[in-house]
């Protein structure tokens, strides 16, 4: 029925709200951390139990925090 789609595509856009916000919230972390990913993909976002993991660090690189401030912008 019409009603059972409306639903499950509710359900669908609110768990992919819920993982946009945990990859920001995973990629802010590594950012304080001074981390870059620099090959997040589709590819490279896995989902265990519910719950967003980065995987392939392979390109990743440390910046300290002070670089990447003076680099980025302050804002």
């Amino acid at each position: 029925p019409l009603r059972y789609i409306k639903e499950k595509e509710v359900f669908i856009l609110v768990l992919a709200a819920l993982y946009i916000r945990q990859t920001i919230n995973a990629l802010l972390e590594l950012h304080s951390k001074g981390i870059i990913h620099r090959d997040l993909k589709p590819e490279n976002i896995i989902l265990i139990n519910g719950v967003v993991k980065l995987a392939d660090f392979g390109w990743a690189t440390y910046s300290p925090i002070e670089y990447l401030i003076l680099y980025l912008g302050k804002d």
